[in-house]
């Protein structure tokens, strides 16, 4: 079902359509001991009827423009609307790396390089700057990614490149603080069953290094030696526990000593973070457009669930029904079978897109790319109305 969404203006129909599941040929398939060269280019089981029966081996190689068709047409599915608001005109090297949801609060949050961060209340009309209290430090990197406490509205962590690697706010971003020494970090993860948060990991940006804190990010060590030699990109790490880790490199490679050991567990997914949906299992997607992969045993086995060829290499955001979305070739869609077939939801995409979400209070996906121009044209973010 859609809605509008204030400030839009719009009002769209879905009639909805349905993209089945491409079934691989057993021959389509590699052994899981294939040597995969730092990128894993084969595949085994896919989606369909078959498909979630399939064990993975061998995953796909990075990168995917939005070409291709994720369904059928059609369908009147209206257009994205501008949520870029009152950032036009902010002058930045770069914008937007990336925008976030508040899980608990209908709130937007992006950041610019050299402009820090940014928050929108009202589904990106209004925006307002971030850590401008007296005693908070400047968020002062190209800013990657955001992570929310699940239990504190107050509280997330930013991570970014080309600087310090991590700031983390108590108050909303009333005020910051860097969290330790690191520099250069994509993603980061914690321990959120620990009430103390005292276990963190971050993946370095582009490099083999792996931090890990035991003190909350007050210090950090560089664990990244421990990891196979064919893993050299470490940049999206997952803490289940305070010994438990899953790491997207070329694959997913797990530990279950904190880092000291890792076991390749498989070959596909490992692109960006992975989804932990509410049902317990973790869904992880693919590079190129091999699919996604799914875990219902904490990582330690996966299979295939959805074909190659039907979605980009976009982490999968969970709706607040339980059906899983995900970036399509040419729109977003969903699945209501853990991936097996897919029914799109949203218009087109916009040209070099580099990310999406969902905000479950707004009721929206959004859409965001990277703009190098000196400053924000007024088309980086977009929104369209979805109400599950």
């Amino acid at each position: 079902m859609l809605r509008l969404i204030v400030p839009f203006s719009f009002v769209l129909l879905l009639s909805g359509c349905r993209i089945e599941g491409i079934q691989v040929d057993d021959d389509d398939a590699t052994d899981s001991n294939s040597d995969s060269n730092g990128s894993t280019t084969g595949s085994q089981g896919a989606g369909g009827e078959g498909g979630n029966d399939s064990e993975t081996s061998g995953g796909g190689a990075g990168g995917a423009a939005n070409t291709g068709a994720a369904g059928a047409g059609g369908e009147d599915f209206g257009e994205w609307e501008l949520a870029t608001g009152t950032l036009r005109g902010l002058e930045t090297p770069c914008a937007f790396g990336v925008v976030a949801s508040s899980p608990h609060e209908d709130v937007l949050i992006t950041g610019a390089v050299g402009q820090g961060l940014w928050r929108s209340e009202d589904g990106g009309s209004q925006w307002h700057q971030l850590g401008t209290g007296s005693d908070s430090v400047e968020v002062s990197n190209d800013p990657m990614f955001i992570l929310f406490d699940p239990d504190d509205p107050n509280t997330f962590w930013e991570t970014g490149i080309d600087g310090p690697g991590i700031f983390k706010t108590s108050d909303a971003g009333v005020t910051f603080e860097r969290v330790g020494d690191v520099d250069n970090v994509d993603y980061l993860s914690v321990d959120f069953i620990d009430p103390d948060r005292q276990t963190l990991l971050a993946g370095a940006d582009e490099r083999d290094m792996l931090h890990l804190s035991l003190d909350g990010g007050a210090t950090w060590q560089d664990i990244g030696q421990s990891l196979p030699e064919d893993c050299t990109w470490t940049e999206a790490p997952y803490v289940l526990d305070e010994s438990t880790f899953l790491l997207g490199c070329d694959g997913i490679f797990r530990s279950d000593d904190a880092g000291t050991s890792w076991a390749r567990v498989s070959y596909a997914g490992g692109v960006g973070q992975p989804l932990h949906a509410s049902d317990g299992s973790f869904y992880w997607a693919s590079g190129g457009a091999d699919g996604l992969v799914r875990s219902t045993d904490d990582g330690k086995t996966w299979r295939r669930v959805t074909a190659r060829g039907v979605l980009n290499p976009f982490p999968p955001v969970e709706l607040p029904d339980q059906s899983i979305a995900a970036m399509g070739l040419t729109a977003l869609v969903i699945s209501e079978d853990e991936g097996n077939r897919w029914q799109r939801v949203s218009p087109d995409l916009p040209t070099n897109v580099r990310g999406f979400l969902y905000s479950g209070p707004r009721q929206a996906f959004y859409v965001w790319s990277l703009s190098c121009v000196d400053e924000v044209v007024g088309d980086e973010i977009r929104g369209y109305g979805y109400e599950p």
